[in-house]
């Protein structure tokens, strides 16, 4: 969501969802290294505030989670993401220690299974998200 064309794509087809009733999700993928001054990262926080408020299916990392709620407490900052958006599947992954769900007011905690001889985890994080979304869109 750098500024430019790019995030001008993302705001119509945001528009267009909602204008559509279609599903989508959220999935920020923050790095401090695209936004890096407390200005840009102000600006990023504010720009997926209506994101977080619209979208079926949230994805954040625990880091992401802090971030845009400012809620150290993690599961009071999951709260707040459902107050914002009682009706989205909210998943918040927390690495080799579990992932967190929410899903119609109740929060739920999943093993993380331990993969041995893990070489690397690149790709990781796309492969949770989208077999998160293929079963989400068949219910």
């Amino acid at each position: 969501m750098l500024e430019g064309k790019l995030k001008d794509s993302y705001n119509e087809i945001f528009k267009l969802a909602l204008k559509n009733n279609i599903k989508f999700s959220f999935n920020p993928n923050f790095s401090n290294k695209l936004w890096i001054t407390d200005e840009e990262i102000k600006s990023f926080k504010k720009h997926f505030e209506k994101f977080i408020e619209n979208a079926n299916l949230i994805k954040l990392s625990k880091d992401e989670l802090l971030l845009l709620t400012e809620i150290e407490d993690e599961t009071k900052a999951v709260q707040s993401i459902i107050n914002k958006n009682a009706k989205a599947l909210i998943c918040i992954t927390r690495g080799c220690d579990d992932t967190i769900f929410a899903w119609k007011n109740e929060i739920n905690y999943v093993s993380t299974i331990l993969a041995k001889n893990l070489v690397d985890t690149t790709g990781a994080r796309d492969a949770f998200i989208s077999n998160l979304i293929n079963d989400y869109v068949t219910l």
